[in-house]
């Protein structure tokens, strides 16, 4: 069981429970303050049920099993403190050092949670929302970043993406220099500290990989993970359960874990697809779009809703190369 909760200092935006401390290599940051309106549900998106579990519950079980992972710091709703708390106990997390309270805006919560990872020298920022994260993609990300300073998490667009103005088609986008954005990302902690930093606070930011590039920072893209999807509507949650209780079927007990670190995924897609084949159903979802050029991300494209094919390889591709 984590040690006992001791009073957390306090920062110029909400207090914070602490578990512990020190100097890590690798603290994620695992932003859960949403308020998930367009989920169509009350309170707290972070805490809404899928597969019987809370959403957060995923992402906290696969990052306290990666073994890139030193700390985490958990970054939710100021309501909601107390209950992620009381989860973070109920399933022992030993990696926990933070529960905060966040901002208004995404980034925001980002740049409270990075106050909380003074002593590392990386920090990779993880969605709530992506309950399947895998092993390999927080290893792939960190590793590259490792590589290089900033990494991201990014699927190739499969579909043709069209410029829409006044409900009338205003041109075609090239899409082979198009990815859509996950999360992870990862960055040398000091780079994205640098970056918002120089960010005008009154600019959005979908993602952080964007405060980077404004900042002159190039990204490297690695291959994202087609089960990492972004709960955003309703049939993301029934998509979501779909692939959960297919791994039920396959796993049996335990599934909460085992779902959440990726195993068993690949095992069960063509039961959470209803398909025999690998070109299954198609299932769209919003993701942040960047062009990229070879291991870079450039501008952001804006945003596009998407439909991505479940199957294929797993196995890591660098933009426009091969697996």
């Amino acid at each position: 069981m984590p040690p006992p909760v001791s009073p957390g200092k306090v920062t110029p935006w909400a207090s914070a429970a602490r578990f512990g401390g020190g100097k890590t290599a690798v603290t994620a940051i695992l932003v859960a303050a949403g308020a998930g309106k367009r989920l169509g549900r009350r309170g707290d998106k972070a805490f809404a049920t899928v597969g019987g579990m809370p959403l957060i519950s995923y992402s906290l079980l696969a990052l306290e099993k990666a073994r890139e992972v030193e700390g985490i710091v958990v970054v939710v709703r100021r309501a909601a403190v107390g209950r992620c708390l009381a989860l973070v106990r109920r399933l022992g997390l030993r990696k926990v050092v933070t529960v905060a309270a966040g901002g208004r805006r995404r980034q925001d919560s980002v740049l409270r949670g990075l106050g909380f990872a003074a002593g590392s020298e990386y920090v990779l920022v993880h969605d709530a929302a992506r309950p399947f994260l895998s092993a390999g993609l927080v290893s792939r990300t960190v590793a590259e970043c490792r590589r290089t300073g900033a990494a991201i998490a990014a699927e190739p667009a499969s579909d043709t993406v069209k410029k829409v103005k006044a409900g009338r088609v205003a041109g075609t986008v090239p899409r082979q220099t198009l990815w859509l954005a996950q999360t992870p990302q990862a960055f040398r902690r000091n780079l994205l500290e640098r970056a918002f930093h120089e960010w005008p606070s009154r600019l959005d930011a979908t993602d952080d990989a964007a405060l980077l590039e404004r900042a002159g920072v190039r990204v490297a893209v690695v291959q994202g993970d087609p089960f990492n999807i972004k709960i955003t509507y309703p049939a993301d949650v029934a998509l979501a359960e779909a692939v959960i209780e297919a791994a039920r079927k396959v796993g049996g007990k335990g599934v909460g874990r085992r779902t959440s670190s990726g195993k068993g995924l690949r095992k069960t897609s063509r039961a959470a697809r209803g398909s025999t084949t690998t070109r299954g159903s198609t299932v769209t979802r919003s993701s942040t779009v960047v062009r990229s050029s070879p291991g870079r991300t450039s501008r952001k494209a804006g945003t596009s809703r998407r439909s991505s094919r479940s199957g294929g390889s797993s196995k890591p591709r660098r933009p426009g190369g091969r697996p």
